[in-house]
């Protein structure tokens, strides 16, 4: 499941992932984003890593796809996670994305660095 972060406005918004990450669940995450995107021409996406399993190869698929087609249109993009290897995943994923992980104890610093403040 993904909930949106009741923190969200304007052009930021956070996410959360908990259990298992569906189509479903890809998709109203991306028509958000979409919405989001036409509204105000850039974004800022905080994720808060509960869990990182999606559902098959073709959910995890489409979520990379839709983030690297998007990439101009994503300003600041955090990771808030607590294991190592979330760590080391995001230090892959940020030379593509440019994501700055945080810790979870760091989940203040994470909205601001997204919040540009």
């Amino acid at each position: 499941m993904i909930n949106i972060l009741p923190r969200s406005q304007g052009n930021v918004i956070g996410f959360e992932t908990v259990g298992t990450i569906s189509m479903e669940d890809e998709n109203k995450a991306i028509a958000v984003c979409d919405k989001l995107i036409a509204e105000h021409g850039k974004i800022n996406v905080l994720v808060v890593l509960g869990s990182l399993k999606y559902a098959s190869l073709k959910v995890m698929y489409t979520d990379m796809m839709w983030a690297l087609r998007h990439l101009r249109q994503m300003e600041r993009i955090a990771v808030v996670g607590d294991s190592p290897w979330e760590k080391l995943l995001d230090k892959a994923d940020s030379l593509i994305f440019g994501e700055k992980y945080f810790d979870k104890s760091q989940l203040e610093e994470a909205w601001r660095y997204v919040e540009g403040a």
